[in-house]
Parts: structure tokens; sequence; C-alpha cells
């Protein structure tokens, strides 16, 4: 039986909501269903726990909110309910920190590898990933067809948070807008980018030297680029229009690696600046 692309994609995301169901809620499945679990709350989290353990979590609660403070020194982040839960019917040693819901789960056999005491060493690094996880960014894309065959619209939506005065400021995981140098522009607290391009082949050429360099195919990107990015105090804008020419290529007979570099002219409309690029990318 052949399936159709549609019946896989479907199987496809059937098969990666399961695991991460099966992930979210393996957890508790490894705890018998008779365990009594009991709770502390804190300024900043929620510890749940089997109640033998009790007197680990008191101590778990109290390191939490310590090492809370010197995160808040450092990156300036706040946590607000973050629930920790405490795991000890495993012989796992480590702890994770998951994205959605944002929870840490520890397992209390301590590691031979450590160097410090278990949950101290649990409260700094997973303390650390629960700050990371809250300084992520969200990324939204959009393809549609073009006006004419082989053409297509891409867009593509981001937003990033990160407080820009920190002791230690995380690097940006989001482009600035195309012809700006990122080190010569402010960036806030909240950043905001959209781009718009507009993809259609030049021309097709199958030209290739030596069998060594296969060039296959001209394109030209037309683009728009919108950032924004504000605090409590002032917002900033950068705007940008430009045209891109790569050169859709391959080495030896190898097609499944797909070089495509070539130039960019950018102009940013709000310092009236122009900027030639070279790109390159490798798929």
């Amino acid at each position: 039986m052949t399936l159709t692309a549609r019946t896989k994609t479907i199987i496809l995301s059937v098969i990666i909501l399961l695991s991460l169901w099966s992930y979210s809620g393996r957890v508790m499945g490894q705890s018998p269903p008779n365990i009594k679990w009991k709770e502390i709350k804190t300024r900043h989290f929620e510890i749940i726990f089997p109640a033998e353990i009790e007197a680990e979590a008191q101590r778990v609660a109290n390191l939490l909110e310590h090492f809370a403070r010197c995160q808040k020194t450092t990156m300036e982040s706040e946590y607000s309910s973050v629930h920790v839960v405490l795991i000890n019917q495993s012989t796992d040693s480590n702890g994770f920190v998951n994205y959605v819901p944002l929870m840490s789960l520890w397992h209390s056999t301590p590691s031979a590898f450590s160097g410090m005491e278990w949950y101290k060493t649990l409260a700094v690094h997973e303390g650390r990933h629960i700050v990371q996880n809250r300084k992520l960014n969200i990324r939204s894309r959009l393809f549609l067809p073009g006006i004419f065959n082989h053409d297509s619209f891409h867009f593509e939506g981001t937003y990033e948070r990160q407080k820009q005065s920190n002791t230690y400021t995380w690097s940006n995981n989001i482009f600035f807008p195309r012809g700006y140098i990122e080190s010569d522009e402010k960036i806030l607290d909240n950043y905001y980018r959209l781009a718009a391009n507009y993809t259609f082949p030049v021309m097709n050429t199958n030209f290739s030297i030596w069998k060594i360099y296969y060039l296959k195919r001209i394109n030209c990107n037309l683009f728009f680029d919108y950032g924004l990015t504000k605090d409590n105090q002032k917002t900033l804008i950068y705007r940008s229009v430009g045209v891109e020419l790569p050169l859709e290529s391959y080495l030896m007979t190898n097609k499944y690696i797909r070089i495509s570099a070539g130039f960019r002219y950018s102009y940013c409309i709000d310092n009236y600046k122009s900027r030639f690029d070279f790109i390159l990318s490798i798929n």
C-alpha cells in the first residue's frame, strides 16, 4: 500500500504528539500510584515531592530561593511560580527543564560525577536553564506560491525579549534587518522583526566545470525587512528593502548539499544608507 504525502504528514504529526505527551508524563509514570505527594510554595517556586522526602524538599526550596536572587542579580530575570518536581523512585541522576509547561524535574539519586552537593548542583544548573528558557525567542514562518510558476512568497515574524542592561547578555538569535550592522545599532529589551521575501528564478543554467562544480540556477529575491525594538522609555524602528542574487549550485555530483552564494544590495530606509554584502548558505 502506497501512502500519500498528506497521510504520511498526519502519521508523523501523531507520532510527534504522542512522543511529547509520553515525555511530559513519564516522570509521574515512574512513581508508584500510592505515593502521597506534597507541596511547598515559596515566592518563586512550587516544590512538588513525595511526603517521605519532605526534609530534602525544604532544603531544595531554600536553595532555589537563594540562587534565584543570584540569577536576578546577574541576569535581571524574575521567576513566577515555577514548578519543581522531585522524584525519588528512580536510579537516574539528572534534572530536566520542560519548555511547555515550564517546569523542572529533579531525580534525587546523586551523580557520581558531581563536584558539589547534589541538590546544590541542580539548583545552580537547572535554575540557570529555567532563566534561559524564559529568554527563548518566538519564530513563525509562512510560505505561499508566487504570481508565476516556480515563484514564492516567504514571510517570517520573530520576537525576542531580553534585558539589555544585564551583566551577562545572551547572543541574539534573531537576525537584524538586512543592511543594518547590529553592532552599530541599538537593541532594547523587546525586539520584533518581520521579513517579506519574493523569490523567483532568473535563469536555469545547468552549467558545469570539469564535473566538479555545477551551477544549476540563478535566483532573485526581493525583500522588505521591518524591525522594531522598544523598552519602557523609547521605541526604535529599522526598515530596509533590497535584492539578493544567489547562485544555486552543487559540488561534485552531490546534489544533497546545495550551495547558495551571491550578492545582496540593501537600502536602509531609516538611516539612508546603502550596503552590498556577499551571501553564502550551505544546505
